[in-house]
């Protein structure tokens, strides 16, 4: 249910250290309190009895040696293993015939234990000393996932041709800009319904309501671009 966890595995230095238990999971497991939304159009996962855990095993560095013939061997860190968790609750997805389970809320535990670290003397070799630590979420998301990433140059003395990416809510409008030059043939794809911004951190359309706002967030964009783009496909 995540990204960073659904990562992990296929980008894992060392496939044969990745979580070979078939009881881990990329995935959690709850069952829906009613097979019907209630009253206010969600349908809850109070609890689940699966979470997602995966358990990577730590992949071991190389010791450089400048003097190995034919070709110097180049120091490799090791990569220590890491356990990661994600517990999550109180889910809550809103579902009508206009937004089917696109809107969502939920708490998450995040738990995550390093088993030890490079080595300050020796980086080729992991410390054992495991670091675990937790930190627990209030999640409010929305479907699809849009990238509002725009890059644009950003010229240095040492790269000329140097870019790098910045936001542009417009990825987020639900209509099209009829403007060839623009290259937005199509619309984000999400509901015209949800008020939608760019995220300066992550680059991804987010809702656009204050943090503490209750499901739904509804009323149609606030932005002036995405406001003129509605005008324009009319």
């Amino acid at each position: 249910m995540s990204d960073s966890l659904g990562n992990l595995p296929s980008s894992w230095p060392d496939p044969d250290k990745t979580d070979a238990d078939p009881a881990d999971k990329l995935y959690s497991l709850g069952n829906w309190t009613a097979a019907e939304p209630d009253t206010n159009d969600f349908c809850q996962v109070p609890s689940f009895s699966n979470q997602a855990i995966q358990k990577l095993g730590t992949v071991d560095g190389v010791k450089g040696d400048p003097n190995a013939m034919p070709d110097p061997i180049d120091e490799v860190d090791c990569v220590p293993g890491v356990d990661v968790k994600y517990d999550w609750s109180n889910v809550q997805i809103y579902v009508t015939a206009a937004s089917q389970g696109t809107q969502f809320s939920a708490d998450l535990k995040y738990t995550q234990t390093t088993h030890g670290a490079p080595n300050a003397m020796s980086p080729w070799t992991c410390d054992a000393t495991p670091d675990a630590s937790q930190v627990s979420y209030k999640v409010r998301g929305l479907w699809p996932q849009v990238s509002c990433a725009m890059e644009v140059p950003d010229p240095t003395a040492m790269d000329p041709d140097h870019t790098k990416f910045v936001a542009n809510d417009e990825m987020c409008c639900p209509d099209a800009n009829p403007d060839p030059a623009a290259g937005r043939p199509v619309g984000s794809g999400i509901n015209p319904d949800f008020p939608t911004k760019c995220d300066p951190d992550t680059l991804q359309c987010m809702l656009d309501a204050p943090m503490d706002a209750k499901l739904p967030v509804l009323g149609g964009s606030k932005l002036p671009i995405c406001q003129k783009l509605a005008a324009l496909n009319k």
